[in-house]
């Protein structure tokens, strides 16, 4: 038995056996209050209101992590679940079954990374860029799912025995369930005869870039912008000192904001800046903010580069989701 409880934390999903075996060895832990009971009631209530469910729980890892055990009484089994309680969650982790077990997926690191140290799986940021085209940026978006997802690293592709682990596509703040051999599994459906699973799994929603609207404010951009903005280019230095640059962004960030008053976003009304504005923001972009050893005026293809990269990032509207 202690040989199994030094196994606890190693990147590895332990047996049903295992984590039987680590409750009776853990100590018992202090009663959960009736302040963080009415607090999380509808967290807290699926896992002890059922018959056979016992409040007290064993500490696993520290003060924080706990094993908690319900009898289902229709299948007469044990449940097992793995939990964090802190001052303003009590969320079951992992809940160990005979045959499978049930990932929680959390909405913050510290959970993730308790899951990695007793499972295996491992939880990273999706790739964004396959669903979201350069230059855009999720905080742009209103009412994305693409926030609530994660990627899930360590599980298998299928139901084949010699299946390699690869990384699936998982909605935080919703469980799924895997067997032993961490192989997703969906109980509400089966198998098909190529070992092939009916996915459990969604992928996030993927954007594109409506070229019909975006050449439409190219257009516009062109015609009002475009030559101003060029004329001013020829007519500016070389280079500038650092105290000289801070202050001319100083100057120009005031500019802009004074015109905004009105407005909720910048990224709303990128027409309404002038094209002095739309410059000194240009080659702020093209040093990536560094100017401690002065600035240099970029190329013209950097420029015509960078303010088209702008041009883009600043119409998020010409962007639509893929069917």
């Amino acid at each position: 038995m202690l040989e199994i409880y030094n196994n606890w934390r190693c990147h590895k999903l332990n047996t049903y056996d295992e984590i039987k075996y680590m409750y009776l060895m853990s100590k018992t832990a202090d009663p959960i209050t009736k302040e963080q009971y009415d607090e999380h009631t509808p967290t807290v209530e699926p896992l002890f209101s059922q018959k056979g469910g016992s409040r007290n729980l064993r500490v696993v890892i520290d003060n924080h992590v706990h094993i908690s055990k319900v009898l289902d009484e229709e299948l007469n089994e044990d449940i097992y679940s793995l939990m964090t309680i802190g001052h303003r969650s009590i969320h079951p982790l992992v809940t160990y079954h005979p045959t499978y077990v049930d990932i929680y997926i959390p909405d913050n690191s510290c959970s993730c990374n308790y899951i990695n140290t007793v499972t295996g799986v491992e939880f990273k940021n999706i790739e964004l860029r396959r669903f979201l085209p350069t230059p855009f940026q999720k905080s742009q978006l209103r009412d994305s799912e693409l926030e609530n997802y994660l990627d899930m690293i360590g599980v298998r592709a299928n139901a084949l025995p010699d299946s390699s682990y690869t990384r699936v596509h998982v909605k935080k703040n919703r469980s799924y369930k895997f067997d032993y051999s961490l192989t997703p599994i969906d109980l509400d459906s089966s198998i098909d005869s190529n070992y092939k699973l009916k996915t459990i799994f969604t992928k996030p929603p993927k954007y594109k870039v409506n070229r019909k609207k975006m050449n439409a404010i190219r257009k516009e951009y062109q015609h009002s912008l475009q030559s101003e903005i060029e004329a001013l280019f020829k007519l500016l230095p070389e280079s500038w000192q650092s105290n000289e640059w801070q202050d001319i962004v100083k100057d120009n960030r005031e500019q802009m904001q004074s015109g905004l008053k009105n407005v909720s976003s910048m990224h709303e009304v990128p027409y309404k800046m002038s094209a002095y504005n739309h410059l000194i923001l240009a080659i702020e972009s093209s040093c990536d903010g560094y100017h401690y050893n002065g600035v240099t005026k970029p190329t013209h293809a950097k420029l015509l580069d960078v303010l088209n990269k702008s041009l883009k990032a600043n119409n998020v509207g010409v962007l639509e989701l893929t069917e």
